[in-house]
Parts: C-alpha cells; sequence; structure tokens
C-alpha cells in the first residue's frame, strides 16, 4: 500500500458559463480521454477552494485528484478519467473544525462504474453531497461507515477480537445482505468488508477463499485491496504454485491472487525475501503481470541501485554536432536537483505524442528532460531534424556502437519504448519506469518529487 498518497494538478481548463441554481457557475471541463472510455467526476466548489478524491485507477494505482477552484465564483470543475475495470470505489476526504474546535476528517466514499460513468458531487463547507439520481454511492458510503463506526467502537473498548465484535460483524453483514438482496457491485463490497475482518480474527476461515474462487468482480477499491492482501499473507507460503492456473482455477480468481501477491510482494518487509521466491515466480507467470511487467516488476524487484550507477556512469551519447559525450558531463554542464531521462525514437509515434504533451506542460523548475534517442546511427539525419523539430533541449543519441550502452539497456530490461527514468544529480534512481506524460499521475508526482522516498 501506498504510504502517502501524492498530488495530481491538471492545469488545462476550457472555460464556459452557465445558469444553476440562480448562481452563476463557471464550468471547467478537462477533456483527458474520450467520454466512452472514461468516467466523469464533477464537483460543485465554493469560490477559492480545493479538494480532492482518493482514486483507484487500477489495482496499483492509487493517487489523488485534485480539484482546484482558484476563481471568485462558485464553480463546477470536470475531470474525466480513464475506465480500465468495472468497478471503481473511490474516497473524498475533507477536514475541518467542528463547533468545540476539534479537528475533524470527513471521509465519503461513492461508486462508478461503467453504468455509472458520469458522477456530480457538491461541497459545501460540511461535507460532500452526491448529485446522482442513482443510489448506489450513497449506499457505498453507508456500507462503509457502518464497518468503520462498528470497528472503531471495538477497537476503543479493546474488544476487536471479542464473541461480541463477531457477532455484530455478523448481523451487519446479514443487513447488508437482505437490503441490497445480491445487488453488484455493493453485495460484493458489503461481503468484503466483513469478510476481511473475519480473517484478521481468524486468518484460516475458509468462507474467504471459498467467496474469492465464486467471484466474477474486480473492483478498484481498499477494501477489495485489503481482503486480498491479507488473503495472501496468510496463505502465501502454503499455496501450491503448480496447480495456480486458469487450468484449474477461474480467471478471475487468478487475477484476484496475483493482485494480492503483488501488494504483498512489494510491502516493504517482504521484498527481496527468498521465502517467497515461488510467488514472484508465479506473479510473473500471470495475465495481470504480462499487461503491465516493467511497473510491477520495479516494485517487487528493483534494479540495484550500486550497478544502476556504475552502468549509468559508463555510457555515452552523441550531440546533435555528432560529438561523443559522456554522461556525467551532461550532468556537470547542465546542474539540476533532478532528472527525467526519456528514452525515445523518430518511429515511435507514443514517444513523440509524449514529447508533444511535456513541451505543453510546466513542469517543475528543478527537473530537468534528457531526451536519449535509440534511432541507428542510420537514420541520424532523421534524429537531428526530427528532434530539432520537436524543441527538445537536451537531446543526444543513443550510440548502438558502445558497448556499455547494450549492458544499460540490458540492466533496466528496457524492452519498449518510451520509458522514463527518474534520477537525482548523485544518480540515486527514484523510478525506473516513471509514468508516461498522458497519464494523470505524471506531472502531479514531479512536482511532489521531493517527497518521492514516500511514493
Amino acid at each position: 500500500m501506498n504510504k502517502v498518497l501524492s498530488l495530481i494538478l491538471i492545469t488545462l481548463f476550457f472555460a464556459s458559463c452557465k445558469e444553476k441554481k440562480n448562481i452563476q457557475l463557471q464550468n471547467s471541463n478537462e477533456n483527458i480521454v474520450n467520454k466512452k472510455d472514461s468516467l466523469s467526476i464533477s464537483l460543485e466548489m465554493p469560490a477559492k477552494t480545493s479538494n480532492g478524491i482518493n482514486v483507484w485507477l487500477r489495482p496499483y494505482d492509487n493517487f489523488y485528484l485534485q480539484f482546484k477552484n482558484k476563481s471568485n465564483q462558485d464553480t463546477i470543475i470536470t475531470k474525466k478519467l480513464p475506465l480500465l475495470y468495472d468497478y471503481y470505489q473511490m474516497n473524498f476526504v475533507m477536514f475541518k473544525y467542528d463547533e468545540d474546535k476539534n479537528f475533524q476528517k470527513i471521509n465519503r466514499h461513492f461508486l462508478a462504474s461503467k453504468e455509472i460513468t458520469d458522477l456530480h458531487l457538491k461541497l459545501d463547507s460540511n461535507l460532500i453531497e452526491f448529485k446522482n439520481k442513482s443510489s448506489q454511492s450513497i449506499l457505498t458510503d453507508r456500507i462503509y461507515k457502518s464497518y468503520g463506526d462498528l470497528k472503531n467502537k471495538h477497537f476503543r473498548n479493546k474488544t476487536i477480537k471479542s464473541k461480541n465484535y463477531i457477532s455484530e460483524l455478523d448481523s451487519l453483514n446479514k443487513y447488508f445482505r437482505k437490503l441490497l438482496d445480491n445487488q453488484k457491485p455493493n453485495s460484493q463490497l458489503n461481503e468484503m468488508l466483513y469478510l476481511d475482518e473475519i480473517q484478521k480474527i481468524n486468518p484460516k476461515d475458509k468462507r474467504v477463499e471459498e467467496f474469492l474462487k465464486n467471484s466474477n468482480v474486480i473492483m478498484t477499491s481498499d477494501a477489495q485491496l485489503g481482503l486480498l492482501f491479507n488473503y495472501f499473507k496468510n496463505n502465501a507460503e502454503q499455496l501450491d504454485y503448480q496447480k495456480l492456473s486458469t487450468d484449474n482455477n477461474s480467471q478471475t480468481y487468478i487475477e484476484l491472487l496475483a493482485i494480492g501477491a503483488y501488494h504483498f510482494l512489494k510491502f516493504e518487509d517482504n521484498k527481496g525475501d527468498t521465502k517467497y521466491e515461488k510467488a514472484v515466480e508465479w506473479l510473473k507467470t500471470t495475465d495481470f503481470y504480462k499487461r503491465d511487467s516493467t511497473h510491477i516488476k520495479k516494485q517487487i524487484t528493483p534494479l540495484n541501485s550500486e550497478k544502476f550507477k556504475d552502468f549509468l556512469n559508463k555510457i555515452e551519447l552523441i550531440d546533435l554536432n555528432e560529438r561523443n559525450t559522456k554522461f556525467s558531463e551532461i550532468l556537470s554542464e547542465n546542474n539540476s536537483e533532478y532528472y527525467l531521462i526519456d528514452f525515445w525514437a523518430t518511429w515511435c509515434a507514443p514517444c513523440i505524442q509524449g514529447v508533444k504533451k511535456m513541451n505543453n506542460m510546466s513542469l517543475p523548475k528543478n527537473v530537468k528532460v534528457l531526451s536519449f534517442s535509440v534511432d541507428k546511427e542510420k537514420d541520424k539525419k532523421k534524429w537531428n531534424l526530427k528532434t530539432r523539430e520537436l524543441k527538445q533541449k537536451l537531446t543526444f543519441r543513443f550510440d548502438e556502437k558502445e558497448e556499455n550502452n547494450n549492458r544499460f539497456k540490458e540492466f533496466i530490461e528496457m524492452q519498449s519504448i518510451p520509458r522514463y527514468l527518474l534520477i537525482d544529480r548523485n544518480l540515486n534512481l527514484i523510478d525506473q519506469a516513471f509514468y508516461h506524460p498522458h497519464e494523470p499521475q505524471f506531472l502531479s508526482k514531479l512536482k511532489d518529487i521531493k517527497n518521492h522516498k514516500y511514493w
């Protein structure tokens, strides 16, 4: 799990005005992706306010989506995010002082899906109000609050594992089962929150495995991730990995188990532990891993930092004047706190799109972009023209004839481009496969780079 949620600042807004509830609301709409593949979140905000929503886009991709109203009038801010799974649970956090001047945290959970793609929320000084006609999100919030209140009550009374706590959990679970009548996804959410508490008390409770093996729902939510993390933790050393395939299990169960394995294996205390080698090797065989192996690998088996520095120091590059230069020379002539290395090529359309996207961004002043082309010697003229056209400032060609360069590419397992590496001025590796410019986390992570140790 991420220790600290990073801040997302998205800066391109398209403004128009419309009448609503007898006040002028400025509608700021950011078009990131096509609507048919996107989730639209609209938040009515008072003047000069800022807040945000914790979002899971993927089972490993948690971030803070910020809404900021800089204007002097009430405004509707709209953000659009890609829809990659069937169901999305999100939560809105707001901090305020109550009447007794005690600091209070207000946490509201809500739901989105491929059926509920337009969420309309309203923020005032006390809470966030759901404006959608659908009652799904209201029920989601109620389920979370009920389990949270019950857990907090027993935690305060130090009865968290008592028979009374289990009895009340059972009653709460039965109540929501009857209320929801197996209506997905909230019925699944209810079971996840219930079973996760049960397995914390009895790690070997068979109902957890039975639920997961019969599930056909993948929901990007902290509820499902908590359940899967704890399930894998309780079973990691006993699982028969040779039989864990779609030949013997449902595709959904394998996917859920892979998600749990990933979150368990990337946990700091487990990363690199030899007793989980079988789990790591099994995870690499799953579709979950193969879909984004570069990102997942860096979390569970990161590159050796000292070897990375050694390889990086030895690479050689060619500048626009066909002069050879060392990596260390480039850094000494272009001092910065941090560097984003962009591996690209003239024949790579996503690479060029990424460059153009960055050109239109307000990148942090403490980050410099180093453009390293992997174009072949025969395409050097094409590279020279294209890099000038793209107005890349610190641009070099990766010399394919240099053995050290090829060893470096092998070391970082550069199987595709674009590929982005993030380092500091001392060559310390911050991220071996950084987000791409079109991803909403790209700019926010760069702006939060001083806190990278907590990512």
